[in-house]
């Protein structure tokens, strides 16, 4: 059981630490290559599974042309995005794709009509770049997400809280607690569709999910916590996510949204 209690108090000190581990898909610069003309290039953009839940894109440019071409820099715009520049050494060799890695940043929701414009820095010059209609699909796709996701944190908060009581279920320790949903605006009706533990923790409901109605102000669904029993590799030393714990939630008809509670620690409530 104090593991049980010391896992509450990892998991509220290390939310917003998450660290995603990637593989870099940009190649090493090739020594004696000079900046050249852009040549042949055409772009798309695309999301690794790693960068899901972040901003982070690959800017995919196959170079079509039969010259090496430097880029220095590369930034996202239009469509709603409007993404900071993102600093570069890489070679694209002829014939060959190179994802490369940028931020779309936070998007403007209100403004999603233009399309998305890849800038490229090579040598002396920034040019702009169309980004092929399977990248405009991805960038529609992400923003979709991103900003329900947006109205979903101005509207409700998820919220993991106390009290905390120690307790037995068909013989296996548990961690009773609450998962509370509160309402920051006025907005429709908040979905709790389902709970998702850790490779380490299980998330149960000890009874039903409660919705939060547009005309409540809180919904507290009675929840369960406890080790899974799981020590494989994996588990203990593999995984990028070990102690974030999931809720499902939908605001009104907008897509579902996986929100990581913030947790209160033992000995408050929300």
């Amino acid at each position: 059981m104090r593991l049980l209690r010391g896992l509450v108090s990892v998991l509220a000190g290390s939310l917003g630490l998450v660290t995603l581990v990637a593989c870099s898909s940009t190649p090493t610069t090739t020594p004696g290559v000079e900046p050249t003309s852009a040549g042949q290039l055409a772009v798309t953009v695309l999301q690794q599974r790693v960068d899901a839940t972040t901003r982070t894109v690959g800017v995919e440019t196959t170079n079509h042309g039969d010259k090496p071409v430097h880029v220095s820099a590369v930034r996202l715009s239009g469509g709603g995005i409007d993404g900071p520049t993102t600093k570069l050494d890489t070679d694209l060799q002829p014939g060959l794709t190179v994802a490369l890695r940028t931020s779309y940043g936070r998007p403007d929701c209100a403004d999603r009509d233009d399309p998305v414009v890849a800038h490229l820095t090579i040598g002396d010059r920034t040019d702009d770049f169309a980004v092929d209609r399977r990248g405009q699909v991805e960038v529609h796709r992400l923003l979709d997400t991103d900003c329900a996701k947006l109205r979903l944190a101005e509207t409700v908060s998820v919220r993991l809280a106390g009290p905390y009581r120690d307790v037995s279920v068909d013989g296996q320790p548990r961690l009773a607690a609450r998962l509370v949903l509160a309402r920051r605006s006025t907005g429709p009706a908040a979905d709790l569709r389902s709970l998702d533990g850790s490779v380490l923790i299980d998330l149960l409901t000890a009874d039903s999910l409660i919705d939060l109605p547009e005309s409540a102000d809180r919904a507290v669904t009675a929840v369960l916590l406890g080790s899974n029993g799981r020590y494989d590799p994996h588990a203990l030393g593999g995984s990028t996510q070990t102690f974030l714990l999931s809720a499902y939630v939908r605001l009104g008809d907008l897509p579902e949204q996986r929100v990581v509670p913030r947790c209160a620690r033992r000995g408050t409530s929300a």
